[in-house]
Formats: C-alpha cells, structure tokens, sequence
C-alpha cells in the first residue's frame, strides 16, 4: 500500500514448475478508484490504463523481461479484475501465466516472430479445479488463446509458406478428464455437475470447430487435403484402479514405514526391496539389477519375477472397493503385439483395463488401454477425418485402420517419401478410384 488509493503488487508463485531464476523479478501497479482499478507496470502507464470494474480484462499489455538467456524477451498479459472492495481495500486481480517463447519454440528466428504477437496464449487450468464457480474464466482465458494461435498458424503461412501445417488443440482432453465421467453420469462429484460438463464440452467443441473453420475458410482451397485426428477418445469412469497398490499387496513393491500416500510419485519407495514397480498408465516393469538405477531382480529371477506381477494384476485387479473385476489382460512385453505394444520401450508387462466405469489411476478416461474400449456414450476409439482432392467423400470406411496408419496414408497423398521406421500401412481405400 503506497497511499493514496495506490498499490504495487509482487506475483507469488506456487507452481513447483516455475523457474524463477529464469526470468527478472517484477512487480504491476494498481491505482484503486470508486469503482474499479488501472493496472500497469508503473504508475504512469497505471494512469494511463482503461478503468477495470469487476468482470472486466485488461488489453495486452506487453513487457520485456530480461532471461536467464541474457535477451530481453516480451511476454503479454492479460489482466482481470476478479473483485474489488474500496472499503475494506480488499480486491483480487488476475493475471495470465506466461513463458519465454525464446525457449519454446525453435528455430530462434520464428520464435522471435511469434513473440511479437499482442496476444496471450496461456490457459488457466487451476480454473478447471475450482468448476463450477470459474467456468467463464477459463473459458475467456481460452478465447484470447484461439486468438493467439489464429495469429501464430497466419504468421507461420503468410510468411514462410510452408508445406505442411500441425497444430494441436489440447484443450478437449482437458475437458474429457475433468468433466467425461460426470457428462456419462457415472461418476457425480457435486450438484450440478452434469450440467457443468455438457456446458462445457459444448463450448470447447465450438472452439475447436471455431479454429478448424477459420483454417478451412481462410486457408484450405480445393488443393488442400485437411486431416482430423484425435489422439484417443474417452469414456467416463466410476472406479478407479491403482497398480502401486495392487504390487504393494502381492508384496513386489515395498513402502518405507509411515507412509501413508502409495502414489507413483511418492518418494517414500523402499528400493532395497521393491521388485517391480507401475509405468505410465499400463506398464510395469521389474526392477531389474544392471538396467535399472536401484536394481535388486537377478537375471535369472526375471521370468519368474514377471509371472508373479501377472498372477498379482489377475488376482487384485479390481476396483477400488475390490468389486468390479477390472482386468482384461496382462501379458510379457513379447505378447503384447495384439495391442500395439512392444519393442524395447515397451514394459516387462503390458495390461489392459475392461472398457466399462472403471478407469485406470494414471490417465483416467483414457485409461482403458483396449483401442475399440466403448460404452454406452463414450469411445476411446480415435476419430479420423480427411478431405483432399485424392480422397473419397462422404464415405465412413469399414476397413480397420489404426493411428500409425495415418502418416503412410499422408505421405502417399502428398506424394511424399513414406517414413523409414512406419509400422502403419497406406489406408488405399480412402481414395477415390482414380
């Protein structure tokens, strides 16, 4: 408090992803009136700001901070009064999250460029926990961020006329994780919740389709082939299962004493005597001595060792409440080909969850681990769409495809040499005769 109605403010960062010795130490001015607030970097530029009553965002407001790069860098924010109080001095006001492009996006040069543009392009996720009451605040941060990437995806073409174009649009995972089992009614969290989630399903899918329009109208011509893909689909889930507690009860992974959190990123796992332990979503690998940091497993224990992690998943692999079976397969690494695993990335034992209400610990909605997992109104099957001039219209293709199908299909479209290491095959049937 500076007197005077005027204030200054320091962020306090919370994230354990923040680097802070990265960037500059700063601080926002705040000039306090009857009925809203000026924010800028310093009292003149507070002065000069737009007047910010409650609900209201700030313009971009650009700044150039010094890295650890030794550059000055911009980064752009976006400010909202989120309450205010004269009286009592109280208000909150919210500012984006934002990162050094510099470090972000390569080469050097376009990251420059994409560094000029007045936009901010950050999301507030901590807004997703505190649903329903910051719905809109998540999704006005969101609006300004398809701004951003409208602005990102016309400098990229205007100026460098590239090939080909990816662009990723993360945000509806984020929705099915938060909100799928709520909208598919199996899993209820607090009143109202399901019409929180087709709220906001609905509005994410209208930005996607918002960007996806844009792109078409502006740059997609009849010589332009136009993919659509997800990544994996989502069902919702009720139960949940938990593969460090289903190893600790077969007695492979061990706990120190007074632990009470079993959770894959708990520090207090007991190496000396853990012989395997959860990977990702469905993996679980030995402890294998010689590969892994901590090894204790023997060469010669490791058949053995990997029979007792499937005999383990077989019998505990239920729910939560240990009622729902749970467990549709659990194989060695070397049979999981009939799923698409394998290889030496692959863990000592792969298992899937049965594509019903019970949802795996790591990776919730899409934590089935069957491709073709459905449910009543969920699929964790991948959509797939594609329109070009070498292609077949109107036509929903019977043929079995899969996601590394898609890259040899593109490349022998676009005339493309096909990828050295593709295990997918060209889908020949999505072309027209000709």
């Amino acid at each position: 408090d500076l007197g005077g109605g005027r204030y200054r403010f320091y962020p306090v960062y919370t994230s354990k992803y923040y680097v802070p010795e990265e960037t500059e130490a700063h601080s926002w001015f705040i000039i306090a009136e009857e009925d809203g607030v000026r924010i800028g970097v310093d009292e003149a530029d507070a002065e000069n700001a737009p007047l910010l009553r409650v609900g209201d965002w700030s313009g971009v407001i650009t700044r150039r901070f010094m890295t650890d790069s030794g550059e000055r860098v911009p980064f752009h924010f976006r400010a909202k009064l989120e309450a205010y109080d004269l009286e009592t001095k109280l208000f909150k006001v919210y500012v984006n999250e934002a990162i050094n492009h510099y470090k972000e996006i390569t080469p050097l040069s376009f990251a420059k460029e994409i560094a000029e543009i007045p936009e901010i392009h950050s999301i507030d996720y901590s807004s997703l926990i505190s649903m329903p009451y910051k719905t809109d605040k998540y999704f006005e941060c969101h609006r300004y961020q398809v701004d951003w990437f409208k602005a990102v995806i016309a400098s990229c073409i205007d100026n460098h006329s590239p090939d080909i174009v990816y662009h990723y649009f993360g945000s509806i995972d984020s929705m099915n994780h938060w909100f799928r089992s709520a909208y598919e009614r199996v899993r209820i969290r607090y009143e109202g919740e399901h019409e929180t989630a087709c709220e906001a399903l609905l509005r994410i899918y209208e930005y996607a389709d918002e960007q996806l329009g844009w792109l078409m109208d502006n740059y997609a011509d009849e010589n332009t082939t136009v993919l659509v893909v997800s990544d994996h689909g989502a069902i919702g889930r009720k139960e949940e299962v938990n593969p460090w507690l289903l190893l600790e009860k077969a007695g492979l992974m061990v706990y120190h004493e007074n632990n009470e959190h079993r959770i894959w990123t708990n520090p207090h796992i007991d190496w000396t005597k853990t012989r395997a332990y959860p990977v990702g979503s469905c993996y679980i690998n030995v402890n294998l001595k010689g590969r892994e940091p901590c090894g204790i497993v023997e060469e010669s224990e490791y058949d053995q060792t990997v029979t007792e992690i499937i005999r383990a998943l077989q019998k505990y692999g239920c729910s939560s409440d240990g009622k729902i079976p749970a467990l549709a397969f659990a194989v060695q690494k070397e049979q999981a080909g009939f799923v698409g695993h394998g290889g030496e990335n692959c863990g000592d034992v792969v298992y899937g969850l049965i594509g019903s209400s019970v949802g795996g610990q790591t990776g919730g909605v899409h934590s089935h681990q069957i491709p073709s997992a459905r449910s009543k109104t969920g699929d964790i099957r991948s959509l797939c769409l594609i329109s070009g001039p070498k292609f077949k219209e109107g036509e929903c293709l019977a043929r079995p495809t899969d996601l590394t199908d898609i890259a040899p299909t593109l490349c022998y479209a676009l005339k493309y040499p096909q990828p050295k290491d593709a295990t997918g095959g060209v889908v020949f049937q999505a072309f027209k005769e000709d």
